[in-house]
């Protein structure tokens, strides 16, 4: 009955090789999943701020500078002399 121990033995075996394999077809599975979800986020970000154009974008899409007021500009952070000095810039030079 020596070849009966032998198939028992090959049968103790097999089933960790088997279960080590399963388990790293299931792993690769679920890795392949959350790469398909990630790829959905951009989309998915992408459409929740689609509706918010501001008028700044549109004018950037369409290659025009917006005029600030001053107010904007020293709520963003610009100091009165940077606000005087990019209106000079602006101004149309007369030859």
């Amino acid at each position: 009955s020596k070849q009966s121990e032998e198939s028992s033995i090959s049968a103790l075996l097999l089933i960790p090789i088997l279960i080590i394999a399963i388990t790293a077809l299931m792993m690769m599975r679920r890795e392949e999943d959350e790469i398909e979800e990630e790829e959905e986020l951009p989309d998915a970000s992408w459409s929740k701020s689609a509706g918010e154009i501001t008028d700044e974008i549109l004018f950037e899409m369409a290659g025009l500078e917006k005029e600030w007021t001053d107010e904007e500009l020293l709520a963003a952070g610009w100091s009165q002399e940077q606000i005087d000095e990019h209106r000079s810039e602006q101004a149309p030079t007369n030859p």
